[in-house]
């Protein structure tokens, strides 16, 4: 959703980088210059945007990304398992299946991803309050039991 006009070699570039990015980081001005020499390609250079260009902005504030190490310490606080809490009787969920996570305060409506404001819900929990915030109508669009 970032970027809608990468080719797919582009966005697997993109991919890989990323994935490479995150098993050795300090490598990746080495791969980019390796990937750009002018010895053995010359760079694209455009003065305006092309589906062609290759993005190198970082994910905006607002993302869906969760980085790995916020991923780990909200599953480390959570234990694992779905935290939903029934209003109607307290009682805890506590599912260990299906888990996804989950934003308290919704990216659309301008929450963040940092760990106070995601936690682990299962499928089903994190689908009944994306319902509550955002709306059926809205929603429906995105979970397919819904339609």
């Amino acid at each position: 959703h970032s970027y809608p006009a990468l080719s797919m070699a582009q966005l697997l570039e993109l991919l890989a980088d990323r994935a490479l990015e995150q098993i050795d980081p300090e490598k990746k001005n080495e791969r980019r210059e390796k990937r750009c020499n002018p010895k053995e390609a010359t760079p694209k250079v455009s003065s305006t945007p092309t589906s062609e260009s290759t993005p190198t902005r970082r994910p905006k504030a607002t993302s869906r990304y969760i980085p790995a190490a916020i991923r780990a310490e909200v599953w480390r606080r959570d234990g694992g398992k779905c935290t939903f809490v029934s209003p109607e009787t307290g009682k805890a969920c506590d599912s260990k299946h299906g888990l996804q996570y989950d934003h308290k305060i919704p990216i659309a409506l301008g929450g963040r991803s940092d760990s106070s404001n995601l936690r682990i819900l299962c499928a089903q929990h994190n689908a009944w309050e994306a319902i509550q915030k955002i709306g059926h109508s809205t929603m429906k669009r995105y979970i397919r039991d819904l339609r």
